[in-house]
């Protein structure tokens, strides 16, 4: 009797191991680029603050006004005297490490990145001579 017991302890531990797992909601395991979403929400429109939002945020500042307009630099700079300086210093490396990414370089810790170069225009090539007119056709005989 003992090696069916066995049999049928072992049976019933199997079967409440299958129930187990069939029970336990599956998560899937993140794959190379995906994310999980756990990101914060923002507090005035409720969406989710992800990478999505962060660049659409960044164009919309890209395609506004110059920063150089006496309206943006007083809103800035009343912004800015309201912040603590933890928050300057925070805002500031952010600033230094998008704009590295977007200049196509690779920021370093406590570096400022070097702003782009300026091209140089080269001179314009010559223009194309215009082309002939067609020859006159040789007279008939």
């Amino acid at each position: 009797m003992t090696m069916r017991r066995n049999i049928i302890a072992l049976s019933l531990f199997e079967a409440a191991k299958v129930l187990h797992e069939q029970e336990m909601p599956a998560v899937p395991a993140p794959t190379g680029g995906e994310v999980i979403n756990t990101a914060p929400m923002d507090a005035e429109s409720g969406e989710p603050i992800d990478l999505d939002a962060i660049i659409e945020r960044l164009n919309i500042i890209r395609s506004g006004k110059s920063f150089g307009d006496p309206e943006v630099y007083g809103k800035l700079t009343t912004m800015f005297k309201s912040m603590a300086d933890e928050e300057k210093t925070k805002l500031y490396e952010q600033l230094k490490n998008i704009g590295a990414i977007v200049q196509s370089q690779t920021p370093k810790a406590g570096e400022v990145p070097a702003a782009p170069e300026m091209a140089t225009p080269e001179a314009a090539p010559p223009a194309a001579a215009p082309p002939a007119p067609p020859a006159a056709a040789p007279p008939a005989v």
